[in-house]
């Protein structure tokens, strides 16, 4: 049979352009499929320093917008969309508009997060859906497709079909040689990105910065051991046990890509992995990249993938003294019911040992990052107060990145809310950056600018309601709180000169007014 001559677009629906996992899948299409084109769609500035102010979160698109992005769409004869579940109404929005303009095609494939979380309601919406990694299921299905043959049963994919929806199995996950083999991540590649009135442009400097600050971002290991009914991580290992292993590529092999992003971008001043469970990596495999790092990239790095029962003075030690200057850890809760409810391992007993551990570290790293969850419907009293205590009891310096309770559809969380007979925010109508401006709330972020006297605070603690009563609400105060978190947070940063969290361009100038008027060079270029 003879082949299609096929262009294939790519488009990542996501608050930023650092969708790991359609940069990975662009990379090997590429590789056997020359004309594969990466598209990003952004459709707010959550990173802008007045939206993380205001706690806002993503905008929407208007129609001429929409019609826009169809319009460049149509020009391909596959469309590969990944997005999270936030995405979904806009994906389905993008969908429609492209079936008003033609009848035949593109064919539409609907892939991340959202089809695998929720796949009976993304299949509605495409011609097929990828319930697992794309890879290389994607590459079975596109060898089919070109060549005219039998595609319906392709592994990790269901399929629209005239007889009704075709379900097939997941292929087996990737293992850590074959993630080792495929192509380095998609990077300054041509990808384009969307802006209003101008379609997709070719992403330059001046974008990557606005996105992602002037640290390159990215993704050493898969897998998460936990199983937090809150997370899309635990569909994943329902759909696939093995998906709690962890997998990653060679230590060489992770260098090697930073060093091609680093020379295709010479403002780099440092990298954020962004994996689940970093530090869930042997003592053995730590200490081999911890040595590669320093010889061959020596610049600063952060870790923002921490559980506590994986950290080991031995492993920061080695890390530390690799680059290593930040760290975020969840630790969602101080309560053991509500850790019990999320289905939490760790416990309150846990949290502060790591705590302790990484505070030896203060003199050297940036303050550490511990993740909150704000907002949960069934919070008694009890539970608000225990999360506030053990956030009076941590060593300092620490900061907070608090977050308000969202639900994601099909997820245990959904389940066992509507078991209890309470309702939560769905994460499709409401972003979990905006906290509720109740009394509670407000001095939770008043304990991570300082640590009151323990007499005053027991007296600030006797006003503290759980979110689920009714309450005063105090948004100008929390306004004014959360402007005194952020710029305490801002300093820490600067006088570590890391401006890896500052949102677009203040970072840039910042960083280069300082390599400009230092009396030494801040940030000297260590790579080759």
């Amino acid at each position: 049979m003879s082949e299609k001559k096929l262009k294939i677009i790519l488009l990542s629906v996501l608050n930023g352009i650092d969708n790991f996992g359609i940069r990975k899948l662009a990379s090997h299409i590429r590789s056997i499929h020359h004309e594969t084109e990466l598209f990003f769609l952004t459709p707010g500035k959550h990173r802008g320093l007045v939206e993380t102010l205001l706690m806002k979160g993503e905008s929407d698109l208007g129609e001429s917008e929409i019609s826009e992005i169809a319009d460049a769409l149509c020009e391909a004869d596959i469309v590969g969309i990944s997005s999270m579940t936030g995405y979904a109404p806009i994906v389905k929005r993008i969908i429609k508009s492209i079936r008003k303009r033609t009848q035949v095609g593109p064919y539409i494939v609907w892939g991340g997060i959202h089809p695998i979380v929720n796949p009976e309601d993304a299949i509605q919406a495409a011609n097929a859906i990828c319930t697992g990694e794309g890879e290389f299921a994607f590459e079975i299905f596109l060898e089919k497709f070109q060549k005219n043959q039998f595609y319906y049963d392709s592994p990790s994919f269901w399929f629209n079909t005239p007889d009704g929806v075709l379900k097939n199995k997941n292929m087996a996950l990737m293992t850590s040689n074959d993630m080792s083999k495929l192509p380095s991540m998609f990077y300054q590649d041509g990808e384009k990105i969307y802006k209003k009135k101008r379609g997709f442009v070719e992403i330059t400097n001046s974008d990557i910065i606005e996105h992602c600050s002037i640290f390159y971002h990215t993704i050493w290991t898969i897998g998460c051991p936990l199983h937090c009914t809150y997370c899309s991580n635990s569909v994943f290992i329902k759909n696939d046990p093995n998906y709690c292993k962890l997998r990653f590529s060679s230590p060489h092999y992770i260098i090697q890509e930073i060093k091609r992003a680093i020379g295709k971008s010479e403002f780099i001043t440092g990298v954020v992995f962004n994996d689940d469970s970093f530090l869930a990596l042997n003592i053995k495999i730590l200490s081999e990249f911890a040595m590669l790092y320093k010889q061959e990239i020596n610049l600063p790095f952060a870790v923002v993938g921490v559980i506590p029962e994986y950290v080991q003075e031995e492993k920061i030690k080695v890390l530390v003294d690799a680059g290593m200057n930040r760290v975020r850890m969840g630790i969602q809760s101080g309560s053991p019911t509500i850790l019990d409810f999320y289905k939490r391992p760790s416990s309150v007993k846990s949290i502060k040992s790591a705590a302790h551990i990484l505070n030896r570290f203060k003199r050297q790293m940036i303050p550490p990052a511990y993740d909150i969850i704000l907002d949960n419907p069934i919070e008694t009293r009890e539970d608000t107060l225990a999360t506030l205590d053990l956030i009076y009891a941590l060593p300092r310096p620490f900061t907070l990145n608090i977050f308000s309770l969202r639900v994601i559809p099909n997820t245990q969380l959904e389940k066992d809310l509507l078991n209890a007979g309470v309702m939560a925010k769905d994460i499709q109508s409401s972003n979990y950056w905006k906290n509720i401006p109740s009394f509670g709330n407000c001095l939770i972020y008043l304990l991570t600018l300082l640590k009151p006297p323990r007499s005053l605070y027991h007296i600030l603690r006797k006003h503290v309601k759980p979110s689920s009563e009714r309450q005063a609400l105090y948004p100008n105060l929390m306004l004014v709180l959360r402007f005194l978190y952020l710029a305490k947070r801002a300093l820490w940063h600067f006088m570590k000169l890391d401006f890896s969290t500052l949102p677009g361009w203040p970072g840039f100038y910042l960083h280069r007014f300082i390599k400009k008027f230092s009396a030494r060079q801040i940030f000297p270029k260590k790579h080759q």
